[in-house]
């Protein structure tokens, strides 16, 4: 499970990075930042959008493969 986890946050760690670092987003005030606040602004959106690509079923390569005593 360890292993799984480094490697699911390696690949999916600067998943649709727009380029730009958290302070241009917090002095811009950009829409990223409005959505996921001024602290870790970044690292929130990289969040949410792992979980959005893994709530697309042909991508959740996690589902139904582990119970509750492996986690």
């Amino acid at each position: 499970m360890d292993t799984l986890s480094l490697i699911v946050a390696a690949l999916c760690h600067d998943v649709q990075h727009d380029g730009f670092n958290n302070r241009y987003h917090v002095v811009t005030k950009s829409p990223i930042c409005q959505m996921y606040g001024e602290e870790h602004v970044q690292e929130n959106f990289h969040a949410a959008q792992t979980v959005k690509l893994l709530d697309i079923s042909e991508y959740d390569f996690l589902s139904g493969k582990f119970s509750r005593k492996d986690i």
